[in-house]
């Protein structure tokens, strides 16, 4: 079983349990499979991170900070940075923004990596729809203009 695969085990059941079972919110193997593929295998504390990794980070962060909307939050404070289960780079919930240690390796991943999840952040929506598209192009614009390069 797929799920298997992923750290858990699935139940297989007879007709009346899966009958029985189907009128209760059990989410479907797919929906685990899904939730289970985005799943952190590890945090790290910034003490952990190393001297490039922290400095990459910040960096990243000052730049957005600087355009992004007013009142938003430092992107620091919103940021933890993890290990996913699957080859992720980030992940964005509303408040909070999980990347992946390995985006945070050089200045232009770390960058990367933060404007596409502040887009998130900024526009409310999820990857694909047309006002994240337009939070990360105004992001890139704004840090261009802002005169944000290395």
């Amino acid at each position: 079983m797929k799920v298997n695969t992923l750290g858990h085990r699935g139940v297989v059941a007879n007709d009346t349990l899966r009958h029985i079972l189907s009128n209760t919110h059990i989410p479907s193997a797919e929906a685990i499979q899904a939730k289970l593929r985005r799943a952190t295998t590890r945090s790290y504390s910034w003490e952990e991170l190393d001297r490039n990794e922290q400095t990459n980070l910040s960096f990243a962060a000052a730049a957005l900070d600087e355009v992004m909307p007013e009142g938003s939050r430092p992107l620091l404070d919103m940021v933890n940075v993890v290990d996913f289960h699957e080859d992720i780079y980030g992940l964005w919930e509303p408040g909070k923004i999980q990347v992946a240690r390995k985006a945070i390796a050089t200045q232009q991943d770390a960058l990367k990596t933060l404007v596409h999840e502040a887009a998130h952040e900024i526009s409310k929506s999820t990857d694909g729809l047309g006002a994240h598209t337009a939070a990360v192009e105004g992001l890139w614009s704004a840090l261009y203009w802002a005169g944000k390069w290395n």
